[in-house]
């Protein structure tokens, strides 16, 4: 479990720093903002950025320090805050995402589930208005079940989908 843990932040570590991150930093008002970015070049910056931001896990924590160096001394505060909103920004419309997809998948399910329910029913309906008056109806048990059995699969994906659009 230590391994996966430390794997987890490593790659988290990797992706403050991922060049999605970075392109999106270098527009935002506060950087364009700073003496840092006014004073390197246009085609130097992104490198520039990457070589002087600091991503790096502390040992035996969830915490992630995320540092810089540069000229000015106000400068690195408000870059690297500009660094950890765009990379939560990501992480969150990444779990979205993910959580709409599962929902998504979800309302499939369930509407494939409830078509064969209908189906069942209508199966169940046409085989008992078929039978002769006074027909033993224990005859139609595999139809039942099958029935029983969607039904439960049905109400088990309505929970998962409830938990779902309770995420997103």
């Amino acid at each position: 479990v230590k391994d996966v843990h430390e794997r987890f932040i490593n790659s988290q570590a990797a992706l403050i720093k991922s060049p999605g991150v970075l392109n999106d930093v270098l527009t935002t008002p506060e950087v364009r903002g700073t003496s840092w970015f006014q004073e390197t070049e246009e085609d130097r910056r992104f490198l520039e950025l990457s070589d002087t931001l600091g991503s790096a896990p502390i040992r035996n924590t969830n915490y992630i320090r995320v540092s810089m160096r540069c000229w000015r001394k106000q400068d690195p505060a408000k870059i690297v805050e500009q660094v950890v909103l765009r990379y939560v920004d990501l992480v969150q419309t990444t779990a979205k995402d993910e959580y709409r997809d599962q929902l998504s998948e979800s309302r499939n399910r369930e509407s494939q589930l409830n078509d064969q329910i209908n189906e069942k029913a209508r199966q169940i309906e046409q085989f008992t208005s078929e039978l002769p008056p006074g027909a033993d109806l224990n005859q139609a048990g595999i139809v039942f079940e099958e029935l029983r059995a969607l039904s439960v699969q049905v109400a088990a994906l309505e929970l998962q989908t409830n938990e779902l659009e309770g995420m997103s």
